[in-house]
């Protein structure tokens, strides 16, 4: 079970740091947003990114602002989602990771 959400949030890590280069590649060098597509993949590359399930039947996931990098998945979110649904909430939860969101 928390394998797979580790995978999850390895791939979905992998892809947003991809997208975050090819953007930057793709993107003249004077864009504003150049230096805050930068900033956020340095942020991403910085973090010691750990997933983990905690054993209880809640469906919930979150980030707090104390443990920067760790992402928390309910099991009871595990076992009733498919791949596909749980991707979005990781992704979501990744989103609202404090040193990310105030880049």
């Amino acid at each position: 079970m928390s394998v797979s959400v580790s995978r999850l949030g390895a791939e979905l890590l992998s892809a947003a740091q991809g997208y975050l280069k090819a953007s930057m590649d793709s993107t003249p060098a004077d864009d504003p947003e150049a230096d805050r597509r930068a900033d956020k993949l340095k942020a991403l590359q910085r973090l010691h990114w750990q997933f983990i399930v905690i054993d209880d039947d809640v469906h919930n996931a979150f980030v707090v602002d104390l443990l920067p990098g760790y992402v928390f998945v309910h099991r009871g979110l595990v076992e009733t989602m498919n791949e596909e649904e749980l991707s979005f909430i990781i992704a979501h939860e990744l989103s609202c990771v404090p040193a990310l969101t105030s880049l």
